[in-house]
């Protein structure tokens, strides 16, 4: 997601959040499935190990991935940490763009979270490179 502190904060967080977090469910519902379908066709000698238990290595391997993937996409819209907060403070007393994004994103009832905060981090050093060009 591409934000621009400057302009109004997007409204999409907590449903993209969500989408995140059913997506992270599903593939870890489907990884526990592959081992229990694993599981199964060990203990029950059924005449299909063999198939049975590549098919829960595949489906085991591909939904772990993919479980991987969407959680770490879902770690950029959690909650800052105390020392995040603290520089975005310092931030927001500097800059008054800073400031003013924080407060439209208290006003939509939400707080800020990782991606925005990279973003806000990428806005102030980019503006202190440019001031330190005038200079």
């Amino acid at each position: 997601m591409d934000i621009n502190i400057e302009q109004k904060p997007p409204t999409t967080i907590p449903q993209v959040r969500w989408k995140y977090t059913r997506a992270s469910l599903f593939f870890l519902a489907l990884v526990v499935c592959s081992v229990i379908i694993g599981i199964t066709g060990v203990l029950l000698n059924t005449g299909y190990d063999d198939i049975l238990q590549n098919a829960a290595f595949v489906l085991f391997v591909a939904s772990g991935f993919a479980f991987v993937y969407f959680t770490e996409k879902l770690l950029g819209y959690r909650k800052l940490t105390s020392k995040q907060e603290e520089k975005l403070v310092g931030l927001a007393q500097e800059d008054e763009t800073v400031s003013a994004y924080w407060r439209r994103v208290a006003e939509q009832g939400r707080y800020i979270v990782v991606v925005e905060y990279d973003a806000i981090v990428a806005y102030a050093q980019k503006r202190e490179e440019t001031i330190a060009k005038r200079t």
